[in-house]
């Protein structure tokens, strides 16, 4: 019997939750769920938490499931998180483990700068994929505006307010997102975003990767992630603090 002495735990999934998809997170989550009650852990939440800010989120010491981005690991705000998992996403031509981000936008004429768009400064998909490829191409950054969100970057794009953004390539397949403007290339594979959890999670870790392994046995498939990885922070840190 695993108990969390009478704390109440916190779940979320962030990163690809939308209201096209809520339906299919709700039902994972109740699987995971499921099988850590089946295991005997208590306190374990009905639901996923939604209205919490992802800062306030990664903060709780009561935090038993959430996720990020793998720069996310490097930063005061993530600092102290746990990595648990890193998911295989079904639909990506890349190696089991990883993600790219699809490039998006119009390009001026040789030689000018390129506004971008970008969901956040620690995304590894919106931005430093984004600014990675760009230096690639030898194309330099005149503006950034940070949008918040994946589907913001495609809107301000299409308002002609930015030029190009990368857009998380599983976001665009989970979101069923139109990308109405011209893809101009991907960008290259890094570690997909890890599960995490606070360090003082009040049971064994190998219950909560159990669960989530079930848990995508039964309805990965309906939020296009065929498998988990066992991971850590140092598999991040080494992957991330040299990009």
């Amino acid at each position: 019997m695993s108990t969390t002495n009478g704390r109440e735990l916190i779940a979320s999934l962030p990163w690809y939750d939308s209201a096209i998809n809520t339906l299919s997170l709700d039902r994972f989550w109740k699987a995971v769920a499921d099988e850590l009650r089946r295991s005997g852990v208590s306190g374990v939440p009905l639901s996923l938490t939604r209205t919490q800010s992802i800062n306030s989120l990664w903060q709780s010491p009561d935090l038993m499931l959430s996720q990020c981005c793998g720069p996310d690991l490097l930063t005061a705000k993530g600092n102290q998180l746990s990595v648990i998992a890193t998911p295989v996403f079904g639909e990506l031509d890349c190696e089991p483990g990883y993600y790219y981000s699809t490039i998006v936008g119009r390009l001026k004429l040789q030689g000018s700068a390129v506004r971008i768009a970008v969901n956040s400064l620690t995304s590894r998909s919106g931005f430093t994929a984004l600014t990675d490829w760009l230096q690639t191409h030898d194309i330099e950054i005149s503006a950034t505006t940070i949008s918040g969100s994946h589907v913001e970057s495609l809107r301000l794009l299409e308002q002609g307010a930015a030029d190009i953004a990368a857009i998380d390539a599983h976001t665009v397949n989970q979101l069923g997102l139109s990308l109405s403007l011209p893809i101009l290339g991907r960008s290259a594979p890094a570690l997909a975003p890890p599960y995490v959890h606070h360090p003082q999670l009040p049971f064994e870790a190998d219950l909560l990767f159990g669960a989530l392994h079930s848990a995508i046995e039964s309805h990965g498939s309906d939020i296009g992630i065929i498998d988990i990885i066992r991971s850590d922070r140092a598999h991040y840190k080494r992957a991330f603090s040299t990009s």
